[in-house]
């Protein structure tokens, strides 16, 4: 099934988790439950997103700029759900550019349910900039989906 064009579930927004633990734990959750849609199968998800969970809770211990600790975080996690296509044959190279520049445009939302599909389809966005490319002859691109 290929990546639902509306972006992961983002509902924790909502009921936002208390503390930084809870919320690394929440986005991890979201995104690799999302990664599990990849029609580019990868074997390495579960292990991205417990090192995203990891990286986003150190990331966001004391951060002063919340869209800026998640670039490293989420360019980490995709990198590493790309490389787990090569057992699929394909070459997964993860999305271009850093997350918070794509994702969190800065804008105000009128409600938590406003601002989790909007950032959810920018998610989206984010995600399709990477490709998977088919390892063997023709070396046929595609973007993630």
């Amino acid at each position: 099934m290929p990546l639902s064009p509306t972006g992961p579930d983002l509902s924790f927004f909502s009921d936002p988790p208390a503390d930084v633990a809870g919320t690394a734990e929440a986005w991890a959750t979201a995104m690799g439950s999302y990664m599990d849609d990849l029609f580019f199968v990868s074997t390495t998800v579960a292990t991205a997103q417990s090192a995203l969970q990891t990286s986003l809770e150190l990331s966001l211990d004391g951060a002063t700029d919340a869209a800026t600790a998640f670039d490293a975080a989420m360019l980490t996690f995709a990198g590493a759900v790309g490389l787990g296509m090569a057992g699929g044959g394909f070459a997964g190279l993860p999305p271009t550019g850093p997350f918070s520049g794509m994702v969190f445009l800065g804008g105000e939302y009128d409600d938590a349910a406003v601002a989790s599909a909007a950032i959810a389809l920018e998610i989206y966005d984010w995600f399709i900039t990477g490709t998977a490319t088919l390892a063997a002859a023709p070396f046929t691109v595609y973007s993630w989906s």
